[in-house]
């Protein structure tokens, strides 16, 4: 014959609650019973240990035989871990694998069966749906109160976090406040108190969606409730309308003159006193008249520099800006390049010139020269 002796389980039992409900075994001084539990609330995966022990301190039961069994192996497991001499019981290890159940878990001592039924809660659910003791509230006086209780559905079950405690929120504080409490038990409520004259609405929402609201008017509590509206600041974008700036960059008009004459420099080639003759007559000691080749490169040098003296570098400032500059500087070229030509040409003329007359005199002395003979 089984004997069968179920212990409340869920909490660590004192001395007394365990030999109240433990069993005797004969040879034994305390009374023999199951040990431990996981608290108040259990939920799926939790785990913790369980022992087979006397209520007798340090007794040694290690002579006891103990078998550990479960009802439902899909709702809850079981490992047995032996004796502990330094503990002087029989444990095991308890992890629950369903949410919403109740398991038992059985140890059969010398063929007494022992049992412990846990209430596992169900696995958290989402809120489908949110229902208020009273949609609309009156208070008449400032500072006067009402409770409102809250319901979240489906009931029975956890909830999931953001559904198990919905917020709850004043439209206007200034008309009236609203502060949030839960229970142990479950129970869910809000109190809302009169602030000033008016009219506002009280929302409960969960975080799955499911909502609710309460109309609370207050009357008798003096001045009317000042409703404050944000201010709208439209800001429009300033239009900047950027006008270029125009810069005339006018240069500064440098006037260069060189102290020489603008005019050419006109250098009468003479027949120099030195220098190679082109022809002479030892007999009479008459000579024709020399030119110098250093006189003919003076004479060009002369020229040359002469024309040179004679640019004027202008820069003016003008509306046609760098155009006539360029003008400027082309009739400028032009005007040396035809100084430097003539005066090419004129130290030509004279050069055949001197020629022309050193032939004349040669022929003179020869036609002479013949007379006398």
């Amino acid at each position: 014959m089984v004997m069968v002796l179920t212990l409340a389980a869920c909490t660590f039992f004192s001395t007394a609650a365990f030999a109240s409900v433990a069993t005797n075994i004969d040879g034994y001084k305390g009374r023999i019973g199951i040990v431990g539990g996981g608290g108040d609330v259990l939920k799926k995966g939790m785990s913790f240990d369980l022992a087979v022990a006397s209520s007798a301190y340090n007794e040694d039961v290690s002579k006891l035989h103990v078998v550990w069994s479960v009802s439902d192996s899909s709702a809850i497991s079981i490992k047995d871990l032996g004796y502990s001499a330094s503990n002087y019981e029989y444990d095991a290890k308890v992890q629950l694998l369903k949410g919403g159940v109740s398991p038992t878990v059985y140890a059969t001592v010398n063929g007494i069966e022992l049992s412990s039924t846990f209430n596992v809660d169900a696995d958290p659910v989402k809120a489908t749906s949110v229902t208020l003791s009273n949609n609309a509230v009156a208070l008449n006086g400032k500072g006067k109160t009402a409770q409102v209780s809250i319901v979240v559905g489906p009931t029975g079950v956890p909830h999931i976090d953001g559904d198990a405690n919905p917020t709850v929120t004043s439209g206007n504080s200034h008309i009236a406040t609203v502060s949030y409490s839960h229970l142990v038990s479950g129970e869910k409520y809000f109190i809302v108190t009169g602030v000033a004259n008016g009219s506002t609405t009280i929302y409960v929402k969960t975080a799955s969606g499911p909502s609710a609201s309460c109309l609370v008017t207050v009357t008798g509590a003096g001045t009317p409730a000042t409703i404050t509206t944000p201010a709208t600041t439209t800001s429009k974008p300033a239009t900047v309308t950027s006008k270029p700036v125009t810069t005339t960059s006018k240069p500064v008009a440098t006037t260069s003159k060189s102290t020489a004459s603008s005019k050419p420099t006109s250098t009468a080639s003479k027949p120099a006193t030195s220098g190679t003759p082109i022809s002479s007559n030892p007999e009479n000691g008459a000579s024709s008249s020399p030119i110098s080749t250093a006189s003919v490169a003076s004479s060009a040098s002369t020229a040359s520099d002469s024309s040179e003296a004679s640019t004027v570098s202008e820069t003016s400032s003008s509306p046609t800006g760098q155009s006539k500059d360029n003008s400027v500087n082309i009739a400028a070229i032009v005007i040396v390049v035809i100084i430097v030509c003539v005066g090419a040409a004129f130290i030509i003329l004279s050069k055949r010139k001197i020629a022309s007359d050193n032939m004349d005199d040669t022929q003179s002395i020869d036609i002479s020269s013949k007379g006398k003979n």
